[in-house]
């Protein structure tokens, strides 16, 4: 299950502009087990719109079990993060013991892309209030989140004096930076932010490690600072090579 089948947010995905990797995922379903199998392939489509360099997907699946899934994604080490999240390993396994009887999995790189859509202007087709408000939502937790995980510090602050244009009323210390840190799952907790209560090892660009407590209040604009017996940071965003979460 990877990404699961169900219906995309659009169909073809929105991509960006070449280079990024595709993961096509070809199987045939086994008989029985639909209920568990459904419900876990809405908590994955939920769990992978999380995911650090995620950019979109692609499923169907024909009335002989026959199914193809792409998902894309900006590079490979979002993909392979992807394959070790935990709750999505338990799914690969139950798909390997019971959801399918064969499937294939290939990893690619997209050098060029191109897309077609007819134009149509009718009256039943035009959006409605509903629609255009959906589709703002849509937007904003798939492409606006996306776009934080990945911009730069610079971009962020940015985005940030412009966030009330961009996003509305939403704050931006709860949206904007919350996804901006996110791209380091072990430095966050679920839609909360940073996460204050695990220690964590910091590990920069230029190989140099600090280990401590986030601390959110001071950790402003994009700079990280870790409190123990001593204050370390703040670090830029962009001077963060990773983070990980240190076991007691």
């Amino acid at each position: 299950m990877n990404p699961p089948d169900s219906a995309p947010d659009r169909f073809p995905a929105d991509t960006p502009s070449p280079p990024y990797f595709a993961v096509i995922f070809s199987s045939l379903r086994a008989p029985g087990d639909d209920d568990r199998y459904a419900s876990t392939a809405a908590r994955m489509i939920e769990l992978v719109r999380q995911q650090p360099g995620f950019l979109g997907f692609e499923s169907v699946r024909g009335d002989g079990g026959q199914g193809i899934t792409v998902s894309y994604w900006s590079d490979l080490a979002s993909i392979a993060a992807w394959k070790q999240q935990a709750e999505h390993l338990l799914a690969q396994q139950s798909g390997r013991d019971v959801w399918y009887s064969q499937f294939a999995l290939r990893v690619c790189r997209v050098e060029d892309a191109r897309t077609f859509r007819r134009a149509v202007e009718t009256e039943s087709l035009r959006p409605t209030f509903a629609d255009l408000v959906e589709s703002r939502k849509a937007w904003i937790q798939h492409d606006l989140r996306g776009w934080c995980q990945r911009a730069s510090r610079q971009d962020l602050l940015l985005a940030e004096a412009e966030w009330f244009d961009i996003a509305g009323k939403a704050d931006p210390a709860k949206t904007l930076w919350a996804w901006a840190w996110s791209r380091f799952p072990d430095l966050v907790h679920g839609e909360l932010g940073i996460d204050e209560s695990a220690e964590v090892q910091v590990t920069l660009g230029d190989g140099r490690m600090f280990r401590g407590y986030p601390d959110a209040r001071q950790s402003l604009g994009g700079r990280l600072v870790l409190v123990s017996r001593e204050t370390h940071g703040p670090f830029p965003i962009d001077a963060i090579a990773g983070v990980r979460r240190v076991s007691r």
